[in-house]
């Protein structure tokens, strides 16, 4: 991936990005923070710019790159991240007040996830599988393409868990169905990688 195809995906997404003076970053308001990724005689900087430190910005969670195509994907991660927030997370999630699995399972058929991305002490690439311990808690992780755990939970209640679940299957839905989207459109050439998925979805 390289600076423009990263446009053309915020443009179809309905990302507003612009680059000035080799500089790739978030159209925002003055004075508002924003996520860029700086390029320089072959390196590659992403930062986000907090502008709540008055009256000088700060760089803050500085990344380098000495590959273009790794820094691009990343900063379009992070961009995807945030665009997303609010679908993942709205204000009125009704997912705090489930207390069942089968509450949860009703829910993801509403939201149309499907059954594929997630099961239960199933091990299968590319998924969030769940599992309930001996003491009844919830033990959720992330199946890579290796079909190993990649990231596993410390053992969570019911209702925590639950939400867990809820975030991380979530997630792994609209990153997964928007890069069908992506490959149809021709504008990307690849699935996105395992790790990739970690960063959007953690």
């Amino acid at each position: 991936m390289d600076k423009n195809q990263l446009i053309q995906i915020c443009k179809y997404v309905g990302i507003d990005i612009l680059f000035d003076h080799q500089i790739l970053k978030e159209n925002r308001s003055l004075y508002e923070n924003y996520a860029q990724l700086e390029f320089n005689n072959g390196a590659y900087e992403y930062a986000e710019i907090n502008f709540e430190r008055q009256p000088n910005s700060d760089k803050e969670n500085i990344i380098t790159f000495t590959n273009e195509a790794k820094a691009t994907k990343y900063f379009l991660i992070k961009l995807l991240k945030k665009f997303y927030f609010p679908t993942i997370f709205p204000a009125d999630n009704p997912v705090h007040d489930f207390k069942n699995v089968n509450e949860l399972t009703d829910y993801f058929l509403k939201l149309g996830v499907p059954i594929s991305y997630s099961s239960f002490n199933t091990i299968q690439p590319q998924t969030i599988c769940y599992e309930v311990d001996s003491s009844n808690k919830m033990v959720i992780s992330y199946i890579n393409s290796s079909n190993k755990k990649s990231f596993t939970t410390i053992p969570l209640s019911s209702e925590r868990g639950l939400f867990v679940m809820y975030r991380l299957t979530y997630s792994l839905t609209v990153l997964k169905e928007l890069e069908i989207k992506l490959i149809k459109q021709n504008l990307l050439d690849e699935n996105f990688e395992d790790e990739d998925i970690e960063l959007f979805i953690k």
